[in-house]
Protein backbone atom coordinates (compact mmCIF):
# COMPACT_ATOMS: atom_id res chain seq x y z
CA UNK A 1 0.00 0.00 0.00
CA UNK A 2 1.25 3.82 -0.59
CA UNK A 3 1.49 5.59 2.38
CA UNK A 4 1.31 9.37 1.60
CA UNK A 5 2.02 12.10 4.56
CA UNK A 6 -1.60 13.93 3.39
CA UNK A 7 -4.38 12.89 5.77
CA UNK A 8 -7.69 11.77 4.10
CA UNK A 9 -10.27 13.99 3.27
CA UNK A 10 -14.16 14.05 4.24
CA UNK A 11 -15.75 11.88 2.04
CA UNK A 12 -19.59 12.22 0.95
CA UNK A 13 -21.53 11.28 3.26
CA UNK A 14 -25.81 11.87 2.54
CA UNK A 15 -27.14 10.25 -0.12
CA UNK A 16 -27.40 12.16 -3.19
CA UNK A 17 -30.46 13.57 -4.97
CA UNK A 18 -31.95 12.99 -8.44
CA UNK A 19 -33.14 9.88 -10.35
CA UNK A 20 -30.58 7.50 -10.07
CA UNK A 21 -30.62 8.04 -6.17
CA UNK A 22 -34.37 7.57 -6.11
CA UNK A 23 -34.01 4.42 -8.82
CA UNK A 24 -31.66 2.61 -6.30
CA UNK A 25 -33.40 3.33 -3.34
CA UNK A 26 -36.58 1.99 -4.92
CA UNK A 27 -35.00 -1.09 -5.63
CA UNK A 28 -32.93 -2.01 -2.39
CA UNK A 29 -36.67 -1.58 -0.92
CA UNK A 30 -37.61 -4.23 -4.03
CA UNK A 31 -34.64 -6.43 -3.05
CA UNK A 32 -35.56 -6.54 0.68
CA UNK A 33 -38.93 -7.79 -0.07
CA UNK A 34 -37.88 -10.08 -2.62
CA UNK A 35 -35.57 -11.81 -0.04
CA UNK A 36 -37.99 -11.57 2.98
CA UNK A 37 -36.12 -8.81 4.32
CA UNK A 38 -38.76 -6.42 4.36
CA UNK A 39 -37.81 -3.03 6.39
CA UNK A 40 -39.36 -2.83 10.02
CA UNK A 41 -39.64 -6.31 10.47
CA UNK A 42 -37.28 -6.01 13.70
CA UNK A 43 -37.48 -3.92 16.09
CA UNK A 44 -34.75 -1.04 14.75
CA UNK A 45 -35.77 0.89 11.66
CA UNK A 46 -33.99 -0.23 8.69
CA UNK A 47 -34.72 3.02 6.51
CA UNK A 48 -31.65 4.57 7.44
CA UNK A 49 -30.09 1.55 6.17
CA UNK A 50 -31.73 1.25 3.45
CA UNK A 51 -30.50 4.53 2.22
CA UNK A 52 -27.00 4.52 3.26
CA UNK A 53 -26.97 1.12 0.48
CA UNK A 54 -28.33 3.34 -2.24
CA UNK A 55 -26.33 5.79 -1.67
CA UNK A 56 -23.01 3.43 -2.30
CA UNK A 57 -24.66 2.33 -5.49
CA UNK A 58 -25.32 5.57 -6.59
CA UNK A 59 -22.21 6.82 -6.27
CA UNK A 60 -20.85 4.30 -8.86
CA UNK A 61 -22.47 6.08 -11.28
CA UNK A 62 -21.63 9.53 -9.48
CA UNK A 63 -18.04 9.22 -9.47
CA UNK A 64 -17.07 6.57 -7.88
CA UNK A 65 -16.01 8.14 -4.69
CA UNK A 66 -16.18 4.36 -2.63
CA UNK A 67 -13.64 2.84 -5.26
CA UNK A 68 -11.48 5.55 -6.01
CA UNK A 69 -8.07 4.80 -5.34
CA UNK A 70 -6.77 5.91 -1.78
CA UNK A 71 -3.84 5.16 -0.08
CA UNK A 72 -5.28 4.12 3.05
CA UNK A 73 -7.71 1.36 1.00
CA UNK A 74 -6.02 -2.30 1.75
CA UNK A 75 -6.94 -6.30 2.33
CA UNK A 76 -4.53 -6.46 5.62
CA UNK A 77 -5.47 -4.77 8.90
CA UNK A 78 -2.00 -3.80 9.31
CA UNK A 79 -1.64 -1.57 6.57
CA UNK A 80 -5.07 0.35 7.77
CA UNK A 81 -3.83 0.66 11.22
CA UNK A 82 0.07 1.36 9.86
CA UNK A 83 -1.75 4.28 7.82
CA UNK A 84 -3.78 5.11 11.36
CA UNK A 85 -0.80 5.34 13.08
CA UNK A 86 0.65 7.93 10.92
CA UNK A 87 -2.63 9.90 10.56
CA UNK A 88 -4.13 9.34 14.47
CA UNK A 89 -7.28 11.06 15.60
CA UNK A 90 -11.14 9.99 15.57
CA UNK A 91 -11.84 12.14 12.33
CA UNK A 92 -9.36 9.64 10.34
CA UNK A 93 -10.21 6.39 12.34
CA UNK A 94 -13.87 7.74 10.95
CA UNK A 95 -12.85 7.98 7.28
CA UNK A 96 -10.22 5.34 6.78
CA UNK A 97 -12.54 2.35 8.60
CA UNK A 98 -15.23 4.08 6.55
CA UNK A 99 -14.25 3.55 3.65
CA UNK A 100 -12.49 0.65 3.81
CA UNK A 101 -15.95 -0.67 4.69
CA UNK A 102 -17.69 0.62 2.15
CA UNK A 103 -14.54 -0.77 -0.48
CA UNK A 104 -15.19 -4.05 0.50
CA UNK A 105 -18.98 -4.13 1.31
CA UNK A 106 -18.95 -3.10 -2.89
CA UNK A 107 -16.69 -5.48 -3.81
CA UNK A 108 -18.38 -8.49 -2.27
CA UNK A 109 -21.62 -7.34 -3.76
CA UNK A 110 -21.50 -5.46 -7.18
CA UNK A 111 -18.12 -5.87 -8.75
CA UNK A 112 -18.30 -9.91 -8.44
CA UNK A 113 -15.73 -11.44 -11.36
CA UNK A 114 -14.04 -8.14 -11.91
CA UNK A 115 -10.00 -7.81 -11.67
CA UNK A 116 -9.35 -4.13 -11.38
CA UNK A 117 -6.50 -2.08 -9.99
CA UNK A 118 -8.74 -1.78 -6.31
CA UNK A 119 -10.22 -5.40 -6.46
CA UNK A 120 -8.27 -6.81 -3.59
CA UNK A 121 -11.48 -8.72 -2.83
CA UNK A 122 -10.53 -10.49 -6.50
CA UNK A 123 -6.80 -10.37 -6.42
CA UNK A 124 -5.72 -11.29 -2.56
CA UNK A 125 -8.95 -12.44 -1.24
CA UNK A 126 -10.30 -14.42 -3.36
CA UNK A 127 -10.55 -17.39 -1.11
CA UNK A 128 -11.58 -15.50 2.04
CA UNK A 129 -14.98 -14.11 3.44
CA UNK A 130 -14.44 -10.49 4.22
CA UNK A 131 -17.98 -10.22 5.50
CA UNK A 132 -16.12 -9.76 8.94
CA UNK A 133 -13.53 -7.55 8.52
CA UNK A 134 -16.09 -5.21 6.89
CA UNK A 135 -18.46 -5.83 9.97
CA UNK A 136 -15.48 -4.39 12.30
CA UNK A 137 -14.56 -1.62 9.75
CA UNK A 138 -18.13 -0.72 9.95
CA UNK A 139 -18.30 -0.78 13.87
CA UNK A 140 -14.95 1.00 14.53
CA UNK A 141 -16.16 3.84 12.58
CA UNK A 142 -19.14 3.90 14.76
CA UNK A 143 -17.02 4.33 17.77
CA UNK A 144 -15.09 6.77 15.73
CA UNK A 145 -18.07 8.98 15.08
CA UNK A 146 -19.37 8.74 18.30
CA UNK A 147 -16.12 10.51 19.68
CA UNK A 148 -16.13 12.94 17.36
CA UNK A 149 -19.78 13.99 18.79
CA UNK A 150 -20.22 15.59 15.56
CA UNK A 151 -24.18 14.88 15.38
CA UNK A 152 -24.64 11.90 13.48
CA UNK A 153 -25.97 10.12 15.44
CA UNK A 154 -28.40 8.45 12.37
CA UNK A 155 -25.08 7.63 10.88
CA UNK A 156 -23.46 5.87 14.20
CA UNK A 157 -26.77 3.99 14.33
CA UNK A 158 -26.55 3.03 10.38
CA UNK A 159 -23.16 1.77 10.62
CA UNK A 160 -24.04 -0.16 14.03
CA UNK A 161 -26.74 -1.68 11.68
CA UNK A 162 -24.53 -2.28 9.15
CA UNK A 163 -21.96 -4.17 11.19
CA UNK A 164 -24.71 -6.58 13.22
CA UNK A 165 -26.33 -7.46 9.74
CA UNK A 166 -23.23 -7.46 7.27
CA UNK A 167 -24.34 -10.49 5.29
CA UNK A 168 -27.83 -9.04 4.93
CA UNK A 169 -26.86 -6.31 3.65
CA UNK A 170 -24.35 -7.78 1.08
CA UNK A 171 -27.36 -9.89 0.24
CA UNK A 172 -29.61 -6.85 -0.42
CA UNK A 173 -26.67 -5.28 -2.50
CA UNK A 174 -25.89 -8.23 -4.44
CA UNK A 175 -29.49 -8.92 -5.60
CA UNK A 176 -30.24 -4.83 -6.88
CA UNK A 177 -26.64 -5.38 -8.65
CA UNK A 178 -27.38 -8.99 -10.18
CA UNK A 179 -31.47 -8.19 -11.05
CA UNK A 180 -31.51 -4.41 -11.57
CA UNK A 181 -27.82 -3.19 -12.27
CA UNK A 182 -26.64 -5.75 -14.22
CA UNK A 183 -25.35 -3.87 -16.87
CA UNK A 184 -22.27 -4.25 -15.25
CA UNK A 185 -22.02 -6.97 -17.20
CA UNK A 186 -22.27 -5.16 -20.31
CA UNK A 187 -20.05 -2.24 -19.99
CA UNK A 188 -16.38 -3.17 -21.35
CA UNK A 189 -13.07 -3.11 -19.50
CA UNK A 190 -14.51 -2.01 -16.17
CA UNK A 191 -15.13 1.25 -17.95
CA UNK A 192 -17.55 2.43 -15.22
CA UNK A 193 -15.10 2.78 -12.62
CA UNK A 194 -13.55 5.48 -14.42
CA UNK A 195 -16.06 7.12 -16.48
CA UNK A 196 -16.96 10.20 -14.31
CA UNK A 197 -13.73 10.58 -12.40
CA UNK A 198 -11.72 10.80 -16.07
CA UNK A 199 -14.20 13.21 -17.34
CA UNK A 200 -12.44 16.31 -17.01
CA UNK A 201 -14.94 18.94 -18.16
CA UNK A 202 -17.56 19.72 -15.37
CA UNK A 203 -20.19 20.18 -17.77
CA UNK A 204 -19.73 17.11 -19.51
CA UNK A 205 -19.52 15.64 -15.37
CA UNK A 206 -23.02 16.77 -14.89
CA UNK A 207 -24.56 15.87 -18.32
CA UNK A 208 -22.92 12.39 -18.11
CA UNK A 209 -23.92 11.95 -14.66
CA UNK A 210 -27.88 13.07 -15.96
CA UNK A 211 -27.92 10.72 -18.98
CA UNK A 212 -26.97 8.29 -16.64
CA UNK A 213 -30.04 8.84 -14.51
CA UNK A 214 -31.91 8.46 -17.47
CA UNK A 215 -30.29 5.45 -19.05
CA UNK A 216 -30.80 3.41 -15.59
CA UNK A 217 -34.42 4.34 -15.61
CA UNK A 218 -34.95 3.53 -19.28
CA UNK A 219 -32.91 0.30 -18.58
CA UNK A 220 -34.84 -0.90 -15.05
CA UNK A 221 -38.65 -0.46 -17.41
CA UNK A 222 -37.36 -2.00 -20.06
CA UNK A 223 -36.20 -5.20 -18.27
CA UNK A 224 -39.94 -5.09 -16.19
CA UNK A 225 -42.01 -4.88 -19.59
CA UNK A 226 -39.47 -5.44 -22.68
CA UNK A 227 -40.69 -3.82 -25.45
CA UNK A 228 -39.55 -2.25 -28.67
CA UNK A 229 -40.03 1.27 -27.94
CA UNK A 230 -38.26 0.62 -24.62
CA UNK A 231 -35.45 -1.02 -26.25
CA UNK A 232 -34.94 1.66 -28.50
CA UNK A 233 -35.27 4.23 -25.52
CA UNK A 234 -32.08 2.60 -23.71
CA UNK A 235 -30.16 2.34 -27.29
CA UNK A 236 -30.66 5.95 -27.45
CA UNK A 237 -29.05 6.94 -24.15
CA UNK A 238 -26.53 4.28 -24.56
CA UNK A 239 -25.44 6.44 -27.99
CA UNK A 240 -25.44 9.49 -26.10
CA UNK A 241 -23.74 8.35 -23.08
CA UNK A 242 -21.08 7.40 -25.73
CA UNK A 243 -20.96 10.48 -27.50
CA UNK A 244 -20.02 12.04 -24.54
CA UNK A 245 -17.50 9.61 -23.28
CA UNK A 246 -16.17 6.51 -26.07
CA UNK A 247 -15.07 4.63 -23.65
CA UNK A 248 -18.82 3.66 -22.64
CA UNK A 249 -19.52 0.66 -23.79
CA UNK A 250 -23.22 -1.12 -23.68
CA UNK A 251 -23.81 -4.47 -25.51
CA UNK A 252 -27.12 -3.91 -27.19
CA UNK A 253 -27.62 -7.06 -28.59
CA UNK A 254 -28.00 -8.77 -25.48
CA UNK A 255 -31.14 -6.62 -24.53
Amino acid sequence: MNHENSAPGKPPIELRQGASGAFFLEHILKARVALNLATGRREENDEDTNVYLAGLLNGLTSGGSCIAEKPYLSPYDEDVRHYLDQHPGSSSEFIVYKDNADFGLVSMSVFLGYDHAGSYHRRVLGDVDESGRIACYYLFAANALAHMKSGRALLVHTFHSLAEHIEEAVRIVRKVAGDYFDIMERISDGSLFHLEREVDDRTNRRRFAEAMDEFLKAFSEYKAAPSLERREKVTSFATYLKALDPRFSFDESQL
